[in-house]
Order: structure tokens, then sequence, then C-alpha cells
């Protein structure tokens, strides 16, 4: 039987190992939904800004809604595994975008309407990544330009 005896490493070493897969993981505060009003019905849009992780974008793999009352509005989750890239992308309320299924309100159920005034909640995430959002619909929408991003995720 044969054993191999480790030495202690080095604690530059130890510092390197320990903060590394921090800064792999891609240690970083949520990011924004964007809120476009100036479509019928209203799009969030996902833009990852930042740097990508090494040879992985950021991906979006489910999305919901809630009210200032808790309840859920709104639930979409990804058909497949890897959902949509982070750059670019939008959902219109109320239309699952291609490679997301509705998770609530029941399949072919739509969303109810959002109540101008009322402050909603938007979350979105995949693997480490978060995109939130709190936002109430203004009394009288203002227009609010964004590029058009396409609304379903690449196949």
């Amino acid at each position: 039987m044969r054993f191999i005896s480790c030495r202690p490493a080095p604690s530059a070493i130890c510092l390197i190992v320990v903060v590394a897969p921090g800064l792999l993981a891609g240690c970083q505060k949520p990011q924004a939904v964007l809120i476009d009003y100036s479509t019928a019905p209203m799009r969030f849009v996902i833009d990852h800004q930042g740097w990508p992780r090494p040879f992985k974008s950021p991906r979006v793999t489910e999305f919901a809604i809630a009210n200032d009352q808790d309840e859920l509005v709104w639930q979409l989750a990804a058909t497949e595994g890897g959902g949509a890239e982070a750059r670019g992308f939008a959902i219109v309320y109320g239309e699952p975008p291609r490679g997301f299924e509705q998770i609530f309100p029941d399949k072919g159920e739509r969303p109810k309407p959002l109540i101008r005034g009322r402050t909603y909640f938007v979350a979105a995430g995949g693997g480490t990544n978060v995109y939130r959002m709190v936002f109430a619909l203004p009394q009288d929408p203002m227009e609010v330009h964004l590029p058009k991003f396409p609304t379903s995720a690449p196949q």
C-alpha cells in the first residue's frame, strides 16, 4: 500500500483557490427587467449587462409576476433546460415565448389584465442569474422606446 503525503500549500495559493470559484461563478448583483409600455400588451425585456461567463452566456429559464397582495399573476418555465439567452430577450405579457410554457394560470388560460396604479413584482432567473423589477402601471402610460428584441427563445 502506498501513501502520498501532502504538504500544506502556501497561503497565497489557498487564497486563490477560495476566491477563484467566486470569480468564475460570476458573483454579481441582480439586474433589472426592463418594461416596455410602448407596446400593447406590454413587454418585459431582459438584456443582461456585463461580462459573460467564460464559454457560457447567461440564460433565462423561469419568469414570474406577482402583485402587491402576494398573488401569483403569471408564471413561465423553459420547456428545455437551456432556456433563452439573457441578452435582448423580450416576453410579451400573456404570450409565452417559444421554448417556454405557461405554469400559471393553467395552460390555455390568459393571465388577468394588469391593473393601472397597482404594484407588481417581476422576477426571472436561470442558473445563478437573477433579474427583477418592481413596477406599477402608470395612470397614463409613458412611451418607452426599447429596441425590438425577438420575443422567442432561439432554437
